[in-house]
C-alpha cells in the first residue's frame, strides 16, 4: 500500500536527515544504545539489572553540587537584591 498526499506524491522519508549529516551519528549511538534495552524488554520485563550503570558524571550527587556551586555564585549577583 503506497501512502499518498493531496499532490499525489510520496511522503518523504522521515530520518533523511540522518543519512547524509552529522546527526547521523547521534542517531545512530542512539540506537546502539538502545537496541539492546529494546530487545531484553521485548522478551520479558526489564529489571534495573538489564541496565547500563550511570555514568559518574550523571549522578544526582556530582549534579547537585555542581548546582550548588553554580547557585552560590549567582546568590551574590546585584540583580539579586
Amino acid at each position: 500500500m503506497t501512502v499518498k498526499n493531496s499532490s499525489n506524491q510520496r511522503k518523504p522519508n522521515a530520518l533523511d536527515w540522518a543519512e547524509s549529516s552529522w546527526l547521523r551519528w547521534i542517531h545512530v549511538a542512539l540506537w546502539t544504545w538502545i537496541n539492546p534495552i529494546l530487545t531484553i524488554g521485548h522478551k520479558q520485563q526489564l529489571t534495573e539489572d538489564d541496565l547500563f550503570e550511570v555514568s559518574s558524571n550523571d549522578e544526582c550527587n556530582h549534579l547537585l553540587n555542581r548546582l550548588e556551586t553554580i547557585w552560590q555564585k549567582n546568590i551574590h549577583m546585584d540583580t539579586w537584591k
